[in-house]
């Protein structure tokens, strides 16, 4: 079963009133899209702007061989093709894929920027959320430069802890899957559990489903 989220629950909709979110998905369109579909392609034109509703994505890159990237994973709530917010005609510089059925709103660039200019809430944290990728993409090139897959895991979490991390009084909590630490680190699923799995034992960490909990930086070795 996939998974699903309010729209009132999105980032993409923080400190916005609810009648306001309600004429935001009005202006939108509501497609149904099946499993294995590239939504937006790297390069093309970024006319439309995205929201997750149902369902589970990935944004990922074409190396020159045809072999596929993972960048990061994309989940209810969260938003692709963001360049459609520019003030200048832009091009997606990722491609979207839907891993199973899922349900979208897109809205075409004209539509979002207008809603934008509108609800300024709409724009930032439509730059909130663009963050987040970044720091995605800077533990994952960062990571790549390690030679050992512990000390490469262990940098992807301390960027992410940084750059994303939730800081509570039992340590920094991560909203990451074991599969998107994997990716992010260059390392099979395998590898990163037992790997997550010793720094648990240490006490270094704490796994939760969909969730990390940093408790010290200092045992990630």
């Amino acid at each position: 079963m996939g998974q699903t989220t309010t729209t009132t629950e999105s980032r993409f909709f923080r400190g916005v009133a609810a009648a306001h979110i309600a004429a935001i998905m009005k202006a939108g369109r509501k497609l149904r899209v099946t499993a294995g579909t590239v939504v937006v392609g790297d390069g093309s034109p970024a006319d439309d702007f995205y929201l997750l509703v149902t369902g589970s994505a990935r944004l990922f890159s074409l190396t020159e061989d045809g072999r596929k990237v993972f960048l990061f994973s994309v989940r209810p709530g969260d938003i692709f093709g963001a360049n459609a917010l520019l003030s200048e005609p832009a091009v997606y510089l990722a491609s979207t894929e839907v891993l199973e059925d899922s349900t979208v709103y897109v809205w075409s660039r004209k539509v979002i920027r207008s809603l934008a200019a509108q609800w300024p809430n709409v724009l930032e944290n439509s730059m909130s959320i663009a963050s987040d990728y970044l720091a995605w993409y800077s533990a994952t090139h960062l990571s790549l430069i390690r030679d050992r897959a512990r000390t490469r895991l262990g940098q992807v979490i301390s960027t992410l802890a940084k750059d994303i991390g939730t800081r509570t009084a039992r340590g920094i909590i991560l909203k990451v899957s074991n599969e998107d630490l994997a990716n992010a680190a260059n390392v099979t699923p395998f590898t990163a559990s037992r790997i997550i799995s010793s720094w648990q034992k240490r006490g270094a960490v704490l796994k939760g489903r969909g969730t990390l909990l940093l408790r010290s930086k200092a045992l990630l070795n």
